[in-house]
């Protein structure tokens, strides 16, 4: 039962997440107190200790669902998952209290990601009135599709979070208008609107800053215990297959070469690691600009 489970949950890579820490760089150079936390590697599966908590509290229990059929509906209308999960779920409050925030965000890769975002939502919005707000690239793609998840949660953000973000802090703050929030979507008057779509330069993404993670867990034997450390080039790519999602930004783009470079070499020092993943759409766009980097 837990193997069923921890596939609809969870993640197993030992990845450390790229974007979050874009935006954690961003709001933290404009003055912002930013906590950030990666339940997925904290949580998973394929934790370091076999005996983590919630192996133990999954195996020692029926749940008497089958994982693979769990949907949004069934998070969000039943209470049999969170009753069968309530334990761990307490246990994640214990560890990371949501106490005391302005704002509650999480960035969801996945729709196992989302299923499970959507279960801490529901228990969250019992215990504090924060808002609550999702972003990452399942909701980049997929967000509206799902406009029951607003029950539990107040705002999607679609795309580069970064900007939208900053502005939907500042209309919490008072100092803007909901509708200047770009790439936003929330309901309002039983309808979920939509804010335009706004693209901003891959030229202006910043070094991610992961300070805050439990860094010891992205070590990976195969690379000598060291961290791999996720790095974006480019964006895009050259062709539009149908069934490809990766031109959804409309054009391709490539950080310049200095930028890539200094960029490297902050990473490789602030992180003692020089092993890299390139988390590009495609690596092979333009062989000259592979050659002149």
């Amino acid at each position: 039962q837990f193997e069923r489970y921890s596939q609809v949950f969870f993640c197993g890579e030992r990845r450390l997440p790229y974007g979050m820490g874009v935006i954690t760089h961003f709001l933290r150079e404009r003055g912002y107190s930013v906590e950030q936390e990666d339940l997925a590697i904290r949580y998973n599966s394929y934790h370091s200790n076999p005996a983590s908590f919630l192996s133990n509290c999954l195996k020692n229990r029926c749940l008497g669902i089958d994982a693979n059929q769990v949907t949004a509906a069934d998070i969000l209308d039943s209470d049999k998952i969170e009753r069968q999960l309530n334990p761990f779920l307490e246990h994640i409050f214990k560890r990371c209290p949501v106490e005391g925030f302005d704002l509650l965000g999480f960035s969801i890769l996945s729709y196992s990601h989302f299923l499970f975002a959507l279960l801490l939502a529901k228990k969250i919005k019992r215990r504090v009135r924060t808002p609550i707000v999702f972003g990452g690239a399942f909701i980049a793609l997929y967000g509206g599709l799902y406009p029951e998840a607003f029950n539990s949660i107040d705002y999607m953000i679609t795309g580069d979070g970064r900007i939208p973000l900053l502005r939907l802090i500042h209309f919490l703050e008072g100092k803007a208008r909901l509708s200047e929030v770009p790439n936003l979507m929330h309901k309002e008057g039983g309808e979920v609107n939509a804010c335009p779509r706004e693209v901003y330069p891959l030229e202006d993404i910043p070094v991610p800053d992961f300070d805050g993670l439990l860094m010891p867990l992205y070590k990976r034997n195969q690379y000598k215990n060291t961290i791999t450390l996720p790095y974006q080039i480019s964006r895009g790519c050259v062709g539009r297959c149908a069934f490809c999602n990766y031109y959804i930004h409309g054009k391709l783009e490539f950080k310049s070469h200095d930028k890539v470079l200094n960029e490297l070499r902050q990473m490789k020092e602030r992180y003692k690691s020089s092993v890299f993943l390139f988390c590009n759409d495609a690596i092979n766009c333009s062989y000259e600009y592979l050659d002149g980097l």
